[in-house]
């Protein structure tokens, strides 16, 4: 039986908990979610597999999916009060957040005719995730610099999959009021080169 939270590498970790909050899923859900490269799911895969932690199960058509297994549930379970899981907590409770301030608050904003209170809302929900980010961070950094900046890391990182959210939700919006978000658009971009 396989034993300690701690012999996980970083991947492995997050590649658990995202099969333990989600209960299962193929290669492409996890690596829509994931925050490292192709080879490194590929090895945290593996070596979750090999630590008896996730099995994989092979459907017909050569469709396959992960799961954790009970002995990996347990160790999710033993974790939870570690506080880089509380990363998870705040992966949903910041999607959550911009599902409802931009596909609700800034859609109606827009649907009433009252573009400049969307573009507010839609900055104030982007630069919400960043700051509930930093404030993460801080208050599990301790006040040290080097853990501030890992934490950091970490919960930016984590945010991944709200930011990703946060653009589908975006791009809806954008394709339902083209010539708002062209206007917002040209007010924010940057880029010195050609459009």
């Amino acid at each position: 039986m396989y034993r300690g939270a701690s012999k996980l590498t970083p991947s492995e970790r997050e590649v658990l908990v995202l099969l333990a909050t989600y209960g299962e899923g193929s290669w492409s859900d996890l690596l829509s979610f994931f925050s490292g490269s192709t080879a490194s799911l590929a090895r945290a895969l593996s070596g979750l597999e090999k630590k008896g932690l996730i099995k994989r199960i092979e459907l017909p058509r050569k469709k396959i999916y992960y799961e954790v297994t009970e002995q990996g549930k347990q160790l999710v379970e033993e974790t939870e009060k570690d506080r880089s899981l509380m990363i998870r907590i705040l992966r949903e409770a910041s999607r959550r957040l911009i599902i409802k301030d931009l596909a609700e608050d800034a859609g109606k904003l827009l649907k009433d005719g009252k573009p400049e209170e969307a573009e507010k809302i839609i900055l104030q929900a982007f630069g919400g995730l960043f700051f509930t980010a930093f404030v993460t961070a801080f208050r599990l950094g301790k006040n040290d610099e080097e853990t501030l900046g890992r934490r950091l890391s970490e919960a930016i990182r984590a945010l991944q999959p709200a930011v990703w959210t946060a653009s589908w939700v975006l791009l809806t919006l954008a394709e339902k009021y083209p010539d708002t978000f062209e206007k917002i658009a040209d007010k924010y971009f940057i880029f010195s080169g050609e459009k």
